[in-house]
Order: C-alpha cells, then sequence, then structure tokens
C-alpha cells in the first residue's frame, strides 16, 4: 500500500476569478430580468383575463344578435299580418300565421303574397280569416248559443230594436277591427253585461 493520496484535478471554473464588478453586474442584470419577468407574468395574466372577458362578450353579442334578428322577423310578420288583417289583435295575427303555416312548405307563397291573394278573393281566405277580409257572403248561420248567467229582462238595444248575441258578436268584429268600441258597450249595458 501506498502512502499517497490521490486528490482530484483541479476544475477549471475554479481557477478562474470573477472580478466584484462583473459579479455585481450579472447579478443586478439577473434581478433585473426577474423583475421583468414577474411584470410580464402579471401582464400575461391581465390579457387572458381580458381576452376571456371578449370571449364571454362575443358569444353574449352573438347571442344577442341571433334574439334580435328572431324579433325583427317575427315583428315584420306581425306588421304584415296585422296590416293585411286590419287589426292588431294577437289571436287573429296568430291564427293567420297558423294558417299559412299549414301550407305545404313546397310552392308556399311568401306570407305577404299569400295575405294579399286573399285580401284580392276573400272567398279562398281560411274561414277564420274571412272576417277580417270583408266577405259579403253570408256563412249559414250558426245557431245562437245559450246564453249563461241569468236571463236579460230586456234585450232592446239603445235605439228600440232587438239584440241577440250574434249581433253583438258581430258588434264586436266591428270594434276589433275600428278600435271604436262605444256601440258596444251600450249594448252590454243593455243586454245587462255590464
Amino acid at each position: 500500500m501506498s502512502d499517497e493520496t490521490t486528490t482530484p484535478p483541479p476544475d477549471s471554473t475554479s481557477a478562474r476569478v470573477i472580478d466584484p464588478s462583473t459579479y455585481d453586474r450579472i447579478v443586478a442584470a439577473k434581478q433585473g430580468l426577474e423583475a421583468k419577468a414577474a411584470g410580464l407574468e402579471e401582464r400575461l395574466a391581465a390579457a387572458e383575463e381580458r381576452a376571456s372577458t371578449a370571449d364571454t362578450l362575443a358569444k353574449q353579442l352573438e347571442a344577442a344578435n341571433a334574439k334580435a334578428a328572431k324579433l325583427e322577423h317575427q315583428f315584420g310578420t306581425y306588421k304584415a299580418v296585422s296590416g293585411a288583417l286590419g287589426t292588431h289583435d294577437g289571436d287573429a295575427i296568430d291564427a293567420a300565421v297558423w294558417q299559412y303555416n299549414r301550407l305545404p312548405e313546397d310552392g308556399r307563397p311568401e306570407l305577404a303574397d299569400w295575405l294579399g291573394s286573399m285580401r284580392e278573393d276573400p272567398a279562398k281566405a281560411p274561414a277564420i280569416l274571412r272576417p277580417f277580409f270583408g266577405t259579403t257572403e253570408d256563412p249559414a248561420k250558426p245557431p245562437t248559443p245559450k246564453r249563461r248567467g241569468p236571463p236579460a229582462k230586456d234585450q232592446a238595444d239603445p235605439a228600440g230594436a232587438a239584440v241577440d248575441d250574434s249581433a253583438l258578436r258581430l258588434m264586436r268584429e266591428h270594434a276589433i277591427k275600428t278600435g271604436d268600441w262605444s256601440r258596444y258597450r251600450a249594448h252590454r249595458k243593455a243586454l245587462g253585461l255590464g
């Protein structure tokens, strides 16, 4: 055995000495870069938050635009039907749209054209819409429905002529078309209906 101890070879970097001013400059640069990196990470987080907000707003805008387009279409339909029928009665407009949607899609005319054709020839209009096109034909008079409630003592109109339920119904239709409800109300009052 030998008494020699092996010593590791000298490290090449340990032999190199860095001057303190260079060391301070490198440390300062490293700290400056770390501060910049932290600032950039904060800016990146804020930008990602803004981007997610922008995505959310874009989706909301898309949904609002779709809803606006749907409402615009519904209003256009309402406007066309109410103009053709001459009424703003929601039930009448719904009935017209329902009748239109029942037509087969193949060869279905535009809504305005369909309504215009009925205005020209009211006999071709569905029965539910004929009163709005002013048909002159008298359909078979439906049986007078039984009156509900106590019988009225006097069923004469203010002018003295007898008034039945069908006449009252015609007065109501006239009032819906014209907006003048005075005659209808007077006859209801005369019948004791309030």
